[in-house]
């Protein structure tokens, strides 16, 4: 029986997630060119020289496609969009992504800023410590692949956060899941066995040991999803004033990255807190922030106690924000992608299915314009291979 994809194509579900990623970069790349704000795709610090021709290849293609679109001011792409290396973790203090709240027009090194309060610090260096060898009483916290955690820096109230990636699943008829009796999007296993019994043992995300995995699942239906350190760390800087910076440090021997994922960086730029550095790595499952009660679970206790109102109220803005520049994102993005040559015909026809979705401004499809890119990185797979492969530039 064949998979549907989610825009409805036969066994085209990796051509389809290709194509709506690479429309959301797209729409990107042209925004921050239009607005003036310097913005670069970086590979990791110390990633071989393949790998950096690969991403040059395919940021310059996307460059050429959005300078070329004819929209007045696109043309000036290369000046604000290209292509690095994320900077050196180097340690408790030097392993941080910055959320740097009016730093649009900033170089992106130049929005990384040190911490300043003194309880921030102790607490990142508490934090950073804890995944060290012998530091069994953290054990139950996250310190595995992609353990990033979310913190705040608030000179003037002093207040702190230490927030891990949490892991949750979602029951959403609107979104797309391939097979509804079981569970989707769980990190640990391919596109093609993930409907397969989950066992600890073939699922190291499922493991009880902190440095492996996040523990058991409370139901075995659904789509999984991964909210990051920070976008936690950017609500709780919302709250806590306008001079609060949000901070998200890697802990543990396989988080070594000091850079934003692409999925958390358009959710940072839409809530005002752009990254020091961003990449085209692997975003899979990633999910925006909850709005309300999690579940029995997956509730957690934050800084200051449970979550509140206000915290859910703030989380319900940022969501709407983000899926209204979702929608704007993947709607012109498409439209550019549509004029680009030597796309290979899977992915032309993925595009024209995306397209068709938006031939007219729909305010309906707006309030929910971020739901088709979270389906398409529950395909998972390497972010800069889906845009590559859509932009024909291996």
């Amino acid at each position: 029986m064949p998979i549907l994809g989610p825009l409805g194509g036969e066994d085209a579900a990796g051509e389809e997630s290709d194509v709506i990623y690479t429309s959301v970069l797209l729409g990107f790349a042209l925004t921050r060119t239009l607005l003036r704000q310097p913005f670069a795709f970086d590979a990791a610090y110390g990633a071989d020289e393949d790998e950096q021709r690969h991403l040059k290849s395919a940021v310059e293609r996307a460059v050429t496609l959005v300078a070329g679109c004819g929209i007045a001011g696109a043309e000036s792409c290369a000046q604000f969009v290209s292509h690095g290396l994320a900077p050196e973790h180097t340690g408790e203090s030097g392993g941080l992504v910055t959320g740097r709240r009016g730093g649009e027009a900033l170089t992106p090194f130049a929005r990384n800023q040190i911490m300043s309060d003194d309880q921030a610090l102790a607490m990142a260096a508490f934090e950073y410590r804890s995944a060290e060898q012998g530091a069994e009483e953290f054990a139950g916290q996250y310190h595995g692949r992609g353990a990033y955690t979310g913190m705040v820096d608030d000179v003037v109230g002093h207040h702190t956060l230490i927030q891990p990636t949490i892991r949750r699943v979602v029951d959403n008829r609107e979104r797309w899941m391939p097979d509804r009796s079981g569970l989707w999007g769980l990190i640990g296993g391919d596109n093609a066995t993930l409907f397969a019994p989950l066992s600890a043992s073939q699922y190291a995300n499922l493991s009880t040991d902190p440095k492996k995995g996040m523990g058991p699942l409370r139901r075995d239906t659904g789509i999984v999803q991964y909210i990051h350190g920070m976008s936690w760390a950017m609500r709780e800087a919302l709250r806590w004033g306008p001079w609060t910076t949000a901070y998200e440090l890697a802990v543990g021997k396989d988080t070594k990255k000091r850079a934003s994922c692409f999925a958390c960086t358009t959710y940072m730029y839409s809530a005002g807190f752009p990254a020091s550095s961003s990449h085209l790595g692997r975003c899979e499952s990633w999910g925006i922030l909850p709005d309300g009660s999690m579940g029995a679970g997956e509730d957690h206790v934050f800084s200051d106690g449970a979550e509140g109102e206000l915290e859910q109220a703030i989380a319900r803005s940022m969501n709407s924000r983000w899926h209204i520049e979702m929608y704007h994102l993947t709607r012109r993005g498409v439209a550019i992608l549509q004029a680009a040559s030597g796309m290979p015909q899977p992915h032309r026809a993925a595009a024209a299915r995306l397209a068709a979705r938006f031939e007219r401004s729909d305010p309906a499809r707006a309030a929910v314009g971020g739901n088709p890119f979270l389906d398409a990185i529950t395909w998972h797979g390497s972010d800069l291979d889906r845009v590559s492969r859509t932009l024909g530039t291996y």
